[in-house]
Parts: structure tokens; sequence; C-alpha cells
């Protein structure tokens, strides 16, 4: 997002990204006992990344809205594409019109130890979408994640992945999602059909049937400010 977005506007959702995933981890132990339970609340804690920026005369304000959706036949539906769910970011200019934007899917685990052969299947068809898709790791000593493609190769075996595969869930979607080594800017998630859209040349060139439970959207938007007469 670095040429689309000034530094201070950058490194201000950055800090607000890690100070969000900060925050849920802080809070586990309170919902530990429900994988769904502990991905619900990392949602709300991102919530709050909201903030205003001033750079150069031009206005950036970021908002995150966090959403659960519910359906019946999710579990059905989810053996089809494994996705618990999507983070996003979406900049607008100062009409309204979409700058760019980026999707990164994710494949929630709670206390991931040795092999787990459905998150074997959920990686293989996630690694499917190459570069944007992650899976995800609570535990009490913290939060991490790691490439779906990497876990499929271990099939499913943690103990089988390669040194420094995984990071801490800050680092990955503070600074790699954010400066763009992982995430797709071809992507968007079309909440009310439940499809995972592709993009080229701002062209929709397919759309795949994908029901998530979570999303967490960070939209950008720019107003310059009227120079004084």
């Amino acid at each position: 997002m670095r040429e689309l977005l000034p530094e201070p506007v950058v490194t201000a959702i950055q800090r607000h990204y890690e100070r969000a995933i900060s925050a849920a981890q802080e809070g586990y132990n309170s919902s530990r006992e429900d994988e769904d339970s502990v991905t619900g609340a990392l949602g709300q804690a991102m919530r709050r990344i909201n903030g205003r920026v001033t750079v150069d005369g031009v206005v950036y304000r970021w908002r995150t809205t966090y959403r659960k959706f519910r359906g019946r036949g999710y579990k059905a539906a989810e053996k089809l594409f494994g996705a618990d769910g999507i983070f996003e970011i979406e900049v607008f200019d100062d009409d309204g019109n979409t700058l760019g934007r980026k999707a990164l899917l994710f494949q929630a685990k709670n206390n991931w130890r040795g092999r787990d052969e459905r998150l074997t299947r959920q990686a293989s068809q996630l690694s499917g979408v190459r570069g944007a898709a992650i899976v995800v790791n609570y535990g009490s000593e913290g939060y991490t994640a790691v490439s779906a493609e990497i876990v499929a190769e271990a099939e499913g075996n943690r103990s089988r992945l390669p040194p420094e595969a995984e990071s801490p869930l800050s680092d990955v979607i503070a600074r790699k999602f954010v400066l763009c080594s992982i995430g797709r800017r071809d992507l968007y998630y079309d909440a009310e059909r439940k499809l995972l859209v592709y993009l080229s040349e701002g062209q929709i060139i397919l759309a795949r049937r994908l029901p998530v439970r979570h999303r967490v959207r960070t939209t950008v938007g720019m107003r310059s400010r009227p120079r004084d007469r």
C-alpha cells in the first residue's frame, strides 16, 4: 500500500493492527475453549483500528469493520473450499473510487500441535489461491501465522514446518500484508453473494463460491482540505 498511501498513514495503520492483535492475545484465555469464539474476539479487537492523519493537506481516514456471517450448511460448504475468514484492505480516492485493494484468506486453528488431517485438506484447498492464504494458530503463548502452501507441503504436521516458517500474526498482518509481500490485489470478497471475486484490469474474470465465517475489512479514504482564500 506504500505506493497509494504516505508513510505516516501506513505506519499508523500498522501500529493499530499490532495493538489490536496484542489486545486479542491478552484476552485469549476468556475464549480459548472454542476456536470460532477466539476468531470472533480477534475480529472484535480489530474493529478498533480507526484513525485519521493529515499529510500535505490531505486528510486520510481509516475504519475497520468486523462481520461474522451466519448461515445453515456452513460446515458442508466449508468442505468445498476451506476458509474461516478473510482480511481485506481497500483504498478510495476523493470521489469514492477504488484505488487499490488487497485480500488475505485465513484458516484458524486453536492450539495446533502435531498432524491434523483436516487441516491438510483445508490448506491444500487454500493453497490454490497462491500468496493469499495463511493458517492462523491461536495459543496462550501468542498468535502465529504460516503460509497455507507451506502447511499443505508439511501435510498439516506442525512439527514438519521449516524453521522460521511461522511468524507472529501481528508481523504477518501489520507488516507483510500491509506492505504487500503477501495477499493479492486481484481479489475481493462479495459478502452478499458469498463469492471470492478475481479481477483482471478491473474486470471480473472469475467468481468462486466461498462461504466464510469472519471478515475483517479496513477501508482508507482521503480528502483534500480546501485551500484558504
